[in-house]
């Protein structure tokens, strides 16, 4: 079944009118917030056992607004090779996040899935690249604009919104 929101033939204001109009208030809340940290969403990232927290968050918003960090592995989440998704398949986990986000949702709304990327992407198997502050050093800014972009593709290529 398709909304009015979802109609391309109408215009951006009038979709968003009518899903606005319909949303409840904690429908609304559940779309502006990020408290959850993507890597407290699942048990175990082979099997992709959502954890009881990521259910219950979901089902509090009518879904997910922003979901951080579902990749990111460094000391600060815990996350590393022996409990964290893998490059190879993080486009799978995402599509299984979205999954039950969207069937979990009255308005079946996808989350969007952030990611840090600071200098590469956080996550196993990122590319790395210099920092922002050494990017700006080289005063190079095709070099810059180059290495931003490849950045973008590899989360893209994970499923990163």
């Amino acid at each position: 079944m398709q909304y009015p929101y979802q109609d391309a033939a109408l215009t951006i204001r009038e979709r968003v009118t009518y899903l606005l109009s319909r949303m409840s208030t904690q429908e609304k809340i559940g779309q502006v917030n990020q408290h959850l940290y993507g890597w407290e969403t699942f048990e175990d990232s082979q099997s992709l056992t959502f954890t009881e927290k990521f259910k219950a968050h979901v089902e509090w918003g009518g879904g997910v607004g922003a979901l951080y960090g579902l990749f990111r592995a460094d000391p600060w989440s815990k996350v590393n090779f022996e409990n964290g998704v893998r490059a190879q398949d993080s486009w799978r986990v995402a599509n299984k996040v979205q999954e039950y986000v969207m069937a979990h949702s009255r308005w079946g709304i996808p989350a969007l899935i952030v990611e840090e990327c600071p200098h590469g992407h956080q996550g196993l198997e990122g590319i790395s690249y210099p920092t922002n502050i050494g990017r700006g050093n080289m005063f190079n800014t095709r070099l810059m604009q180059q290495s931003s972009h490849l950045m973008a593709q590899e989360l893209a290529l994970k499923g990163v919104t």
